[in-house]
């Protein structure tokens, strides 16, 4: 959507019908309306004056002084219609010369009954409210181009060493038909190609745009070339970002978001990053954090795909979306660098009835149901899925997670590290809110940990309620670790969780990922 300069006024700007209005009021002082907008970009031309009536309804003749009391407003003019009514013009000021974002000023309108303006009529002064959005300048698109550097991605076209752009599919109704797609007219759930694009100042871009009613999954992305490992080591861009420019033409019917992460061999993954475009066919600048992407399960070392930007599963149908200017660039050493001592990203293959990552509930306030025991938990990769029945978990539960185990012998394959780690740091985990789950509002997380005879660990400060947190989002949550903490034996990180009001016609469940603990470094 174009951004122009333009004034709103809070009502129509006829005197005859200002002058109706007043008919009622012997010798009262009225405005046609006492608020106006303005709004500019920075190096725009002042936006168009705004026109204000002003009028006594009496038979004398009536003085009008304007004062403006905001630098929003550079001039202010009056001109007599009558003897008892006058045009008011206020001239904003240049946006360039103003703070950016939203402003708010005054100005003051007097009705006097001399020059002097010794005695004024009933309602003066009157306030007029000035608003104005002041607009950041877009600049246009860096004129970028592919080199030699690994961080470089697309720029006009898919640059060297990465591979061609290409597409994920997977079958809806039958999983095991999956496949690479590198024609991007010939996808069973996307199209894509690099084009010309329609806009001033960009050449080409990479478009995407999903089937109406797609039968497979797609995920349109750019890979690591052929090796070996068929992985990168990004090492060099871990304090850096990831950037690029999207224009999102429409939505998909069921107006999902458009999800960012970035693989390292599946089921090594990050978790997304959401993206909601309001607003439609503008072009907007994206960054991401590298490292907070490596929080999120990337393992940078060994980076499969240098980009994916993709709607959520099954809600892709007619996303239609462009994509520009894709880069990984390197930045600085933070000033208070952290190191990750214990991870449980959930990208550990399963290993079926030998090993994988433990999950276990446990009743607190009573048994837990054995349907429950069993079908609460709907997949530990790559994060832990909980559709728990909230008609029978109204109740005080205990939601422990390990890393990965020996399933015949419940030991873990790393006994040690967890235990290292828990006396000093953060403990953070990111949780998905559903919005009907924040609606709800009465489910409160509290993170502890479990020692091996299952005794309970405290953590201070640890409780955290459902209701603050982003809903439709991935929600981190962190807590401080002391010597406190500290346990020789600790084989579960375990969430106590209290619904014990959560509404029994609420479906939402939630999701956990990211499990981490993180030391300063020395």
């Amino acid at each position: 959507m174009k951004l122009v300069n333009q004034v709103i006024v809070a009502c129509a700007m006829v005197l005859a019908t200002a002058t109706h209005a007043f008919a009622d009021k012997k010798d009262e002082f009225t405005l046609s309306h006492n608020k106006v907008k303005f709004k500019s970009k920075v190096g725009a031309p002042a936006p168009a004056g705004a026109v204000i009536f002003a009028s006594v309804n009496t038979h004398s003749k009536v003085y009008f002084q304007v004062e403006s009391n905001t630098p929003l407003i550079k001039s202010v003019a009056a001109t007599n219609l009558g003897k008892s009514s006058a045009q008011i013009i206020l001239q904003p000021e240049l946006a360039e010369n103003l703070p950016l974002g939203k402003n708010i000023g005054l100005v003051s309108v007097k009705a006097c009954k001399n020059k002097n303006c010794t005695a004024q009529y009933a309602g003066s002064p009157a306030t007029i409210k000035v608003k104005y959005k002041v607009v950041e300048k877009k600049s246009a698109p860096e004129a970028l181009a592919c080199t030699s550097s690994p961080g470089d991605l697309f720029f006009d076209e898919v640059c060297a060493p990465w591979l061609p752009v290409s597409a994920y599919e997977q079958n809806y109704a039958d999983a095991s038909i999956a496949y690479e797609n590198t024609d991007g007219n010939a996808g069973g759930g996307a199209r894509f190609a690099i084009v010309q694009s329609s806009d001033v100042d960009r050449n080409k871009v990479l478009d995407i745009e999903y089937l109406s009613a797609p039968e497979f999954f797609s995920a349109v992305r750019i890979r690591v070339p052929d090796t070996q490992t068929n992985a990168m080591d990004m090492s060099e861009y871990a304090n850096g970002k990831i950037i690029f420019d999207l224009k999102v033409i429409a939505n998909s019917s069921t107006n999902a978001p458009l999800e960012f992460d970035l693989d390292c061999s599946w089921p090594c993954t990050s978790t997304p990053k959401f993206i909601r475009a309001d607003v439609l066919n503008e072009w907007k600048t994206y960054e991401f954090s590298v490292a907070e992407m490596i929080d999120r399960g990337l393992d940078i070392k060994r980076v499969s795909m240098g980009f994916m930007l993709l709607p959520t599963w099954g809600q892709q149908a007619g996303a239609h979306y462009q994509v520009d200017n894709i880069r990984w660039v390197k930045g600085d050493a933070p000033a208070n660098p952290e190191t990750i001592c214990y991870s449980n990203f959930f990208d550990q293959p399963w290993n079926n009835g030998v090993s994988g990552v433990g999950v276990s509930i446990f009743g607190i306030d009573g048994e837990i149901p054995f349907d429950q025991q069993m079908n609460l938990i709907q997949g530990v990769i790559p994060s832990v899925t909980a559709r728990p029945d909230w008609t029978v978990m109204n109740r005080l539960w205990l939601l422990a997670i390990s890393d990965v185990m020996d399933y015949q012998t419940g030991e873990l394959l790393d006994p040690f590290t967890l235990s290292n780690c828990s006396g000093s740091g953060t403990l953070s985990l990111e949780i998905y809110t559903p919005a009907e789950l924040v609606a709800d509002g009465n489910m409160t997380i509290s993170l502890m940990f479990i020692r091996n005879d299952w005794s309970l660990v405290d953590i201070p400060n640890s409780t955290f309620s459902v209701a603050n947190m982003n809903p439709d989002d991935w929600n981190k949550i962190s807590v401080a670790l002391s010597a406190m903490t500290y346990s020789s034996d600790l084989k579960f990180v375990a969430l106590r969780i209290d619904t014990t009001q959560v509404s029994p016609a609420l479906q939402a469940g939630f999701n956990i990922d990211n499990i981490l603990i993180k030391h300063p470094v020395p």
